[in-house]
């Protein structure tokens, strides 16, 4: 295995403990129309395709507001969470080890910079980071290998040399065949096992707390 130099981290799941916001988002949305939020509402809403869930919205409460309005106020509320939301455990004793030993630190992440930039900002963590590389960014999803070519080529490195931690399955195996590690995070607020991260992942952890404590020897090997 070449030098590892460098450390790409993702965002949702990973180093924020996001998993409540689009729930509460939909929550908030709903509550100000004066709507209880229904018990199948939003496994109904993660069925589908993210354009078309402002549509299912508005014809399951027959809501006056067309759909760029209610995308813009979901996007309202999710900048205000994204600004207050934590870190999971373990997330800046991690930064900071990487950062001391020398890697060049980056994030991949499918979050627009209205969502990324107050996560970051909020946890006083931007300083860590030499670019952020979002799906929008790249032009592919990250579950799509060509992503990672496109950051791999961006940043200079080979797969060899960079470690990649992520909560994801598929993001997981779309890198780690490029020559990435990888290093999967099991995120508990989905119903992704630890089965699953593990299957795809050169290293596997239930947080970045135990990631950290075996640092040394993932770096060795």
């Amino acid at each position: 295995m070449a030098e590892l130099t460098s450390a790409v981290f993702d965002l949702d799941g990973t180093l924020l403990s996001s998993g409540y916001i689009w729930d509460e988002v939909d929550r908030v949305f709903l509550e100000r129309r004066g709507i209880p939020l229904p018990w199948d509402y939003i496994d109904q809403m993660n069925r589908l395709p993210f354009d078309l869930t402002a549509r299912y919205t508005k014809e399951r409460f027959s809501l006056p507001d067309d759909e760029k309005s209610i995308y813009e106020e979901w996007n309202e509320l999710a900048i205000e969470e994204y600004g207050k939301v934590p870190l999971k455990e373990g997330a800046q004793d991690l930064l900071e080890y990487l950062s001391q030993k020398g890697f060049e630190l980056f994030v991949a992440t499918d979050l627009d910079s209205l969502l990324y930039v107050p996560a970051l900002e909020g946890n006083e963590i931007s300083r860590h980071f030499k670019a952020v590389f979002s799906s929008g960014d790249i032009g592919r999803r990250k579950s799509d290998v060509e992503y990672y070519k496109t950051l791999l080529q961006k940043i200079g490195r080979k797969g060899s040399e960079v470690i990649y931690f992520e909560d994801l399955p598929s993001a997981l195996k779309a890198a780690g065949k490029t020559g990435i590690t990888t290093v999967g995070i099991q995120d508990d607020t989905t119903s992704r096992s630890m089965e699953e991260v593990n299957a795809v992942a050169d290293f596997a952890y239930y947080s970045l707390f135990d990631a950290l404590e075996d640092m040394e020897s993932i770096l060795s090997e």
